[in-house]
């Protein structure tokens, strides 16, 4: 979740939660995560936050989006900063699930029907922002009905 360069890459605009993932090596165990889950044919689905520049389709509700929108430059879509991290490694032909508004991403995403159509019954999170997207991924896929388990 969010392993973008504009989150937590070299383009990212909140030092202090790169350098935190960095320090603590989630990144580097991420890109191992989903290079284990590729070597056993286990789809990866990268969930990724992107805005277009005016801001239309972006609901700037919570106080972190609204100081995060602030930056014109902040995870634009198209942009080098929505590109995933060197980390996970080749992610050509990987799903992609986009949330323009919102903390989590399955509100408002089809991250719901795609993992359906995939068949999937247990989700394996990894990522960044424990204390609000990670947290709200695991509720609300619980919620869905999916199995949860968070990699650490």
């Amino acid at each position: 979740m969010e392993l973008e360069r504009g989150v937590v890459g070299d383009l990212a605009t909140l030092g202090e939660l790169r350098e935190c993932a960095q320090r603590r090596g989630t990144l580097d165990a991420c890109g191992r995560l989903v290079a284990a889950a590729r070597e056993r044919s286990v789809d990866v689905v990268h969930c990724i936050a992107e805005w277009r520049a005016d801001r239309r389709g972006t609901v700037l509700n919570a106080p972190l989006n609204r100081a995060l929108a602030r930056n014109p430059d902040q995870i634009l879509a198209g942009s080098d900063a929505v590109e995933l991290i060197a980390e996970l490694g080749d992610t050509t032909g990987e799903l992609t699930s986009v949330r323009r508004h919102g903390l989590t991403p399955f509100t408002g995403t089809d991250l719901d029907s795609v993992l359906r159509s995939l068949g999937t019954t247990t989700v394996i999170v990894c990522g960044v922002s424990l204390n609000v997207g990670v947290l709200g991924l695991c509720l609300s896929a619980a919620d869905l009905g999916y199995r949860v388990v968070v990699a650490s």
